[in-house]
């Protein structure tokens, strides 16, 4: 099971003060959905931002994929979230384009028959945030 890590930093800005980021990265049909969603009622952050790879992990089966992709339609609607394409993103809305090991067209017809286009426009390559003229940049493998 691929490591998932929930991160939580404070930063204290003029603008907002006390803001705090949840940032969830590789997923990965995750059985963790629950608790990370707990987390953040828990903590209750200003943003959460999602850093990719949503879909894929090795030896997995497409009803997992058709239940991650119910919980990121969910999630690409609540307020204060960013999610971000990761590579294992990327070939099941644009698969035409691009391909990443563990692409199955079986977990494809699953994540599709959920995320229609309208879904897959609202992920972003990156998001960049200025606090307190600091930048910080978020993307799932960095930019080239």
């Amino acid at each position: 099971m691929a490591g998932h890590i929930l991160a939580t930093r404070e930063a204290i800005v003029s603008e907002i003060e006390n803001m705090k980021i949840i940032a969830v990265g590789d997923i990965h049909h995750g059985p963790n959905l629950e608790q990370i969603e707990a987390a953040i009622e828990r903590e209750k952050p200003d943003l959460t931002i999602f850093i990719g790879d949503y879909f894929d992990q090795f030896g997995d089966q497409p009803e997992y994929a058709y239940l991650t992709a119910k919980w990121l339609k969910s999630s690409l609607v609540k307020p204060n979230r960013v999610h971000i394409w990761g590579n294992h993103d990327l070939p099941y809305g644009f698969p035409e384009y691009s391909f990443c090991p563990g692409f199955d067209p079986a977990k494809e017809r699953a994540i599709r028959s959920v995320l229609g286009e309208s879904d897959w426009r609202k992920l972003q390559l990156w998001h960049l945030i200025r606090f307190n003229g600091e930048h910080w940049l978020f993307t799932h493998a960095g930019l080239s």
